[in-house]
């Protein structure tokens, strides 16, 4: 799933992503797709940022059973 387009230019302003590239969720991860090259990258250590823009929790919790 592709972020919407307000998250994915204000990373372009923060220089997180180039002007070429758009970020999608796959899982846990966040990726970011050259659409030129079709070449990808997982950002790390934006996972936070990335929530808190696109309005996101993370409630992680240890399951029992």
């Amino acid at each position: 799933m592709y972020l919407s387009d307000e998250v994915q230019s204000i990373l372009r302003e923060m220089k997180k992503i180039s002007s070429h590239e758009v970020v999608k969720k796959q899982g846990d991860l966040y990726i970011a797709v050259n659409v030129l090259s079709g070449n990808s990258r997982i950002l790390q250590g934006d996972h936070q940022l990335i929530e808190s823009l696109t309005g996101q929790k993370s409630d992680k919790r240890i399951l029992k059973g």
